[in-house]
């Protein structure tokens, strides 16, 4: 996939993405935040930014909801190009899931 085509095939799904089930974070968060945290971080150190890891989840699935993708680029260049724009508010929906499940592990 050329650059031309990475980058529009990014900017049509940041357009289809609805930020109504991204923002802020769904009930859905929650339960994914226990599965991304038991699966990635188990025996090691906590991150410090669980909060955008498990955006990034719920973001691939609205994205695979939408397009049915597995460009891994395209993914990572959606989430952040959302993730810079979103509001400090929305944002710290994210954190407090993630606060929470820092304190439950």
């Amino acid at each position: 996939m050329s650059t031309d085509e990475l980058w529009t095939s990014t900017m049509d799904l940041v357009n289809r993405i609805q930020r109504v089930n991204i923002f802020p974070a769904p009930p859905i968060a929650l339960q994914r935040a226990h599965q991304v945290h038991r699966r990635n971080f188990r025996g090691r150190r906590r991150p410090r930014h669980l909060a955008y890891f498990l955006y990034r989840n719920i973001v691939s699935l609205e994205i695979n909801r939408i397009n049915r993708t597995t460009d891994h680029r395209v993914m990572k260049l959606v989430s952040d190009i959302i993730w810079n724009g979103a509001s400090r508010i929305e944002q710290a929906s994210y954190r407090r899931i993630s606060d929470h499940m820092n304190e439950y592990h």
